[in-house]
């Protein structure tokens, strides 16, 4: 087996989430977690990240500002950037499709909708670990 690479990661969610996210990667990554709109700004503002999660709860419902302002800020400007709900809501196929339009439009690389069950967590685990770089490890324990 090659050399493992660890991605230097941001997750930008509510405190609730924050053992689920870090369940979603290897201990070889270097995960840092944020809970709040400030502390993500200074994070993203001062170091170069491999993948930006950000919760649609994040910071007051401040997701979009945090995907607007990453992509202003030279340092993590083409770094990836997945908008993520973990929180339980019903969105319609509708609303789904349009917050997936408005991530997108604002330059982020996806949104992932899931659930806390157990097959919910694991494929979208899977779908933030596409996001990483090629040379970063993809061994979700889950």
């Amino acid at each position: 087996m090659g050399r493992t690479y660890a991605a230097k990661v941001l997750v930008a969610d509510v405190p609730e989430l924050e053992d689920v996210f870090r369940s979603c990667f290897s201990p070889v990554h270097d995960v840092t977690y944020v809970p709040s709109y400030p502390e993500a700004m200074d994070a993203i503002a001062a170091n170069r990240y491999d993948l930006i999660v950000v919760g649609m709860h994040f910071g007051e419902s401040r997701m979009f500002d945090l995907i607007r302002f990453t992509r202003l800020e030279r340092r993590n400007r083409t770094t990836p950037v997945v908008a993520v709900c973990g929180l339980p809501s019903e969105f319609s196929e509708d609303t789904h499709r349009a917050v997936e339009h408005a991530v997108e439009a604002l330059g982020g690389n996806g949104f992932v909708q899931f659930t806390l069950e157990r097959d919910s967590l694991t494929a979208a685990c899977r779908a933030i670990e596409r996001h990483l770089p090629t040379h970063a490890a993809s061994s979700s324990p889950l």
